[in-house]
């Protein structure tokens, strides 16, 4: 099998012919059902790094055995359909080819993305954040119902739909008064540790002989499974501690120290801007999740 596609795109298309390429072109454009990126979303052992709701960059697991590429850019068009250049998934892991030619669709000529933007006329922009630590919910669930038997957050998968809602939503943050900081604080509070599991990470501290002390709740269990069951000791929890006093801070008055010490902790000016504290937040809590995501996996590895 291979991929279909219509050759004609290259020629109708400005920017994807080069006079000077024999055969198919490179920027051949291959389109995909929606659902292909379910599995990049939501496999722990894929990265997908969103820039715009319609453009980002896929990483695969890298064979050691073989050169393949681990990595490719893909679109998402006004149809809601996935676009990939022929050459780049050309060079993919076989199994990965095999993968993606499962959802191949006839191409509708229509590219338009800041995929097609950012590929052709150089206009990149950084990944989405938040979009990835709303992944990674799911991933590190699966590895821990995969090594201990529970969830470890309460939410499901989202539907593809509403991911690439989340780009647009946090594409576009600005932040104009303490009021708005303060609004995303509670959003991620809620997403990030009020939706931890904390009846699932109790019974298997306990199963496991971890003594649970009163007024321990979601944090502080996380962070005896992670020392005692995951056998971490380097404190990579701190930065949902951060955020969980960022939150006190926005919710209540005369909690001004707790402002002032998370600054500190990430290593910003006392009179950092709002946008700036934001970002070092959100910065410092995917390179939690993502150390946590690859441990659970070589866990499971071993296991």
């Amino acid at each position: 099998m291979a991929f279909k596609f219509n050759i004609n795109d290259t020629k109708n298309i400005p920017g994807l012919s080069r006079p000077w390429e024999k055969g198919t072109p490179f920027l051949t454009p291959v389109f995909f059902d929606i659902h292909v990126l379910v599995r990049y979303f939501y496999d722990p052992r894929y990265m997908c790094e969103f820039c715009s709701e319609t453009y980002g960059t896929i990483n695969c697991p890298e064979d050691p055995n073989y050169e393949f590429d681990s990595d490719f850019p893909f679109g998402i068009n006004p149809n809601s359909k996935v676009i990939a250049w022929l050459g780049d998934i050309n060079k993919l892991d076989p199994k990965e080819i095999q993968y993606l030619e499962s959802n191949n669709i006839d191409s509708d000529g229509n590219i338009k993305s800041e995929f097609y933007e950012a590929q052709i006329n150089a206009e990149f922009t950084d990944p989405i954040r938040e979009v990835e630590l709303i992944l990674f919910k799911t991933k590190l669930s699966k590895l821990t119902t995969e090594l201990s038997g529970f969830s470890l957050y309460k939410t499901t998968e989202r539907e593809v739909s509403d991911i690439i809602g989340l780009c647009s939503k946090f594409k576009r943050i600005v932040f104009n008064s303490e009021d708005d900081i303060k609004r995303f604080l509670s959003y991620w509070n809620e997403e990030l540790i009020e939706d931890l599991n904390v009846d699932g990470l109790k019974k298997v501290l306990t199963d496991n002989g971890v003594v649970i002390e009163k007024g321990n709740k979601g944090l502080k269990l996380l962070e005896k499974f992670i020392k005692n069951i995951l056998k971490v000791e380097d404190n990579i929890i701190a930065p949902l501690y951060y955020l969980y006093d960022l939150r006190l801070w926005a919710d209540h008055r005369e909690m001004q120290s707790h402002y002032d010490n998370v600054l500190k902790n990430l290593k910003l000016r006392p009179d950092a801007t709002f946008s700036k504290i934001y970002k070092q937040m959100v910065t410092e809590t995917y390179e939690f999740h993502k150390s946590l995501n690859d441990k659970l996996l070589e866990e499971n590895n071993v296991a």
